[in-house]
């Protein structure tokens, strides 16, 4: 009877020993439970991820260049204090000056900076209505900007050209631009009389 007591006893410690130990069981199945919830955010994540890329493409395709978005000139207008002042009496065959001052605005009519070269071309009118070219400039890049002044009148680009021959009886000068910017597909131009301004004869002060 002892000894059947005895091995009942050995093999109970025998299980108490390699068996699962208290709450063995539901750790495993908790641990199963989270794997199957990150597998599922996982999939929920990609699915996230393709959608959302669907939509940037979509954007791009509306807006084919990031450029759409940038503010960029639309157009060129004269500003205040466009002239042409003939060189001083005082010194005979001193070239006269195109002192143009012009502005680029975006659609909304505000100014925004363009990035040039350019091309000046100045002419006047001749008595049987052609056209005489007095001077063609090309402006860089760089003197482009460099020519940007902020004042009491606005933020304009000023013109500064020499005018070799100036003829004496011009009222005016027809002086036409042609910009281009890094944001244009095509070069903006721009078109305008500018008034001769001459100093008041002894006489006529």
């Amino acid at each position: 009877m002892w000894a059947t007591a005895s091995m009942v006893l050995a093999v109970a410690g025998c299980r108490a020993t390699v068996g699962p130990q208290d709450g063995a069981v539901e750790q495993a199945t908790r641990v199963s439970e989270l794997e199957s919830e990150v597998a599922a955010l996982k999939v929920r994540l990609a699915e996230a991820t393709a959608r959302l890329d669907a939509i940037r493409d979509a954007g791009h395709e509306s807006r084919p260049t990031d450029l759409a978005v940038v503010p960029r000139p639309e157009l060129i207008v004269e500003a205040t204090g466009s002239s042409v002042r003939p060189g001083p009496a005082t010194v005979p065959g001193s070239p006269a000056t195109l002192q143009w001052r012009v502005r680029t605005e975006d659609a909304r009519g505000r100014f925004v900076q363009s990035t040039g070269p350019a091309e000046v071309v100045a002419a006047t009118i001749a008595d049987d209505g052609s056209a005489v070219e007095l001077g063609r400039w090309t402006i860089t890049a760089e003197r482009w900007r460099d020519s940007l002044r902020e004042g009491l009148l606005g933020t304009a680009y000023a013109i500064d050209l020499p005018i070799a021959a100036l003829p004496s009886e011009a009222q005016f000068l027809l002086v036409r631009l042609v910009l281009e910017d890094v944001r244009q597909e095509e070069p903006l131009r721009f078109e305008s009389p500018v008034p001769v301004v001459r100093p008041l004869a002894e006489g006529d002060r």
